[in-house]
């Protein structure tokens, strides 16, 4: 890998700048995100956007193969909107964490056509896709702030992404 005329400063949570990024649902992303070597996102001059939107999407994200774990992002198929698992619901702020996160990992040095190549290619990866109709689905299921009430058992159950709630 070669490195031309580009220098990176490790940007860290302490300086974030954007209120997306104080979400403290986000803290082991922006962690994991921060432990990187911020040049594996440069090769020869230029931007990799979709090894960095693996590993914004992903855990233990393979680029090669474009296979990881889902963060907890999905991308609506009609729509192509990007949706965020923020512990309790999804939230379509996903661009704007995105963008944030981007920002945050390239520095002072990012430019805007890097944040929306980035978005680009989380919006066109297939492994993301949903169908908007499974977002609040389960009409058997109430969602609250401290768990997932189910009407047919009278059980009590912690939040899961696979509700696809939408809201609390």
């Amino acid at each position: 890998m070669v490195h031309i005329g580009i220098n990176f400063s490790a940007p860290t949570t302490k300086n974030r700048r954007t209120k997306n990024l104080d979400d403290p649902d986000l803290e082991e992303l922006y962690k994991a995100i921060e432990n990187k070597d911020y040049q594996l996102y440069i090769e020869e001059g230029k931007f990799r956007a979709p090894v960095l939107a693996g590993d914004i999407c992903f855990e233990l994200y393979e680029p090669q193969s474009n296979n990881g774990i889902n963060r907890g992002y999905l991308v609506t198929n009609d729509s192509k909107e990007i949706w965020r698992w923020n512990g309790k619901h999804y939230q379509n702020d996903g661009e704007d964490i995105i963008r944030d996160i981007t920002q945050l990992v390239i520095g002072k040095q990012c430019k805007d056509h890097w944040k929306n190549e980035v978005i680009s290619w989380v919006k066109d990866n297939r492994q993301l896709r949903i169908d908007r109709e499974f977002f609040d689905s389960n009409i058997h299921l109430i969602n609250l702030e401290n768990g997932v009430y189910n009407l047919r058992t009278h059980e009590f159950a912690e939040h899961r992404p696979e509700y696809y709630f939408t809201h609390c």
